[in-house]
């Protein structure tokens, strides 16, 4: 739920060749951990300054153990 004035962002394209640039949002999201949200105007967004219900906490770390990115 954005509050304020927080805007939800498209969600941005990365290359394997910036790695060493690359936040953990983008590595969460380019290992399939993240999804983002769907708009329907706009399609799927990330919101990285609002907080993170428990429900979507546990997909992203049932995700991860099921990648074995977790152990």
């Amino acid at each position: 739920m954005l509050t304020g004035t927080q805007q939800p962002r498209p969600i941005p394209r990365f290359t394997r060749s910036h790695d060493e640039q690359r936040t953990p949002l983008a590595w969460a999201h380019d290992l399939g951990l993240v999804e983002g949200y769907n708009d329907p105007d706009r399609g799927k967004l990330l919101c990285p300054g609002e907080n993170v219900e428990r429900q979507r906490a546990a997909t992203v770390l049932a995700r991860a153990f099921t990648m074995g990115v977790l152990k």
